[in-house]
């Protein structure tokens, strides 16, 4: 974005920006799906392992995005919906709706691979105490054992008996005893939320698993170190725009290298609030307000001036070492606040505003500097 000095990014244009980092850095979310007659619980299970992505208006929309299914998303998962078997619907009826959808969502389609599921979650009413013939069907035919967990709810109404026989029933039907988890809806909490959320971390691919582990809300030290893990991938982009920045210097252009370089460095920030799942927030606390001054900063040399030994070529052009050693320092600058913004969510803490402090940028210039050596 090359105009940011100009105006102030529109929330819309920031959403596009976040969906390209996405894409650009491979930053996947897991798509999980949710599944079962109209009053299994579908909900309560969704609350009890992800919060209130299902009301919350800021990271889910709530609306019908394919049909017969609710899509709520996040910056770190997307859950699907069904809207369960309604009165006057036949079993086959909801069978093949079921059956279409999945087909839709694992296409042998590259592009498309951002919208396969990857974990289906099949709830039946425990205390019903059986496994319908249109369960038995859903899981056989419809679901891949590779991705199934069964979870029967409200299972505090069942007896032992009970549960063993419908237990046995689920795995006729041929799916793994360790995923049959048994769940209830409890005075502050659910049940076998722990037990689902591990089975989940342990079944999904290994590329959406720190989104997972960060967006549940069983275990929260095991977020807080899906947060820390991210400092590897995060140095990588930062070495990305690194690359391009110095690109930009290697071929000064005069007066014109500063918008581009704030333009690559707006890209980084953006694949980095991606990355550590904040997109919404780092919009709503400040981040564009902060991209504006980045942008007023180097465009007027102010960060160049600050920074001892450091000086612009003839028309203001920054060197190919400047630009580099510039962006990678915004990288390290912008990576710790986003660190701090993520842990500060996952504690339920208000997010702090991010700071425009040229003392602190010179830390982080020398230390990427020190990095470098």
């Amino acid at each position: 974005m090359t105009e940011i000095s100009r105006k102030q990014m529109t929330e819309k244009e920031w959403e596009e920006l976040m969906e390209q980092a996405r894409k650009e850095n491979g930053v996947p979310r897991p798509n999980i799906l949710i599944c079962g007659y109209t009053g299994s619980g579908k909900t309560s299970l969704i609350k009890a392992i992800l919060g209130d992505i299902v009301d919350s208006k800021a990271i889910g929309t709530g609306e019908p995005k394919t049909q017969d299914f609710d899509c709520y998303e996040s910056d770190l998962v997307r859950i699907y919906d069904s809207k369960g078997m309604e009165n006057g619907e036949t079993e086959e009826q909801f069978v093949s709706v079921a059956r279409e959808f999945i087909k839709s969502h694992q296409l042998n389609d590259p592009s498309k691979v951002d919208d396969h599921i990857h974990l289906v979650w099949y709830t039946i009413q425990g205390p019903g105490a059986r496994v319908t013939d249109c369960d038995r069907k859903l899981i056989k035919e419809i679901f891949t054992p590779q991705n199934l967990i069964v979870c029967i709810t409200k299972a505090d109404g069942m007896r032992e008996g009970q549960k063993q026989a419908m237990k046995q029933a689920v795995k006729d039907a041929g799916v793994r005893e360790e995923r049959i988890i048994f769940t209830s809806d409890e005075e502050g909490g659910c049940i076998g939320n722990k037990e689902l959320m591990e089975c989940s971390f342990k079944m999904l691919p290994d590329a959406c698993k720190d989104a997972f582990a960060e967006a549940q809300k069983v275990d929260i030290e095991l977020r807080k170190k899906a947060v820390y893990q991210k400092a590897t991938k995060a140095k990588g982009i930062i070495a990305t725009a690194v690359t391009a920045a110095i690109a930009i210097g290697a071929t000064p252009i005069p007066g014109s290298d500063a918008p581009l370089l704030v333009a690559s460095q707006t890209g980084m920030i953006a694949s980095l609030a991606a990355l550590y799942g904040i997109a919404n927030e780092a919009f709503k606390v400040g981040m564009i307000p902060f991209l504006a001054k980045l942008a007023g900063t180097t465009l007027a040399g102010s960060l160049l001036k600050f920074i001892p030994g450091v000086g612009t070529m003839a028309g203001g052009a920054i060197s190919a070492t400047i630009a580099g050693t510039l962006t990678g320092a915004m990288g390290l600058y912008v990576k710790s606040y986003f660190e701090k913004c993520a842990i500060a969510k996952i504690e339920g803490k208000p997010m702090p505003e991010i700071p425009w402090n040229p003392e602190l940028f010179l830390q982080f210039y020398n230390q990427y500097k020190k990095e470098q050596k």
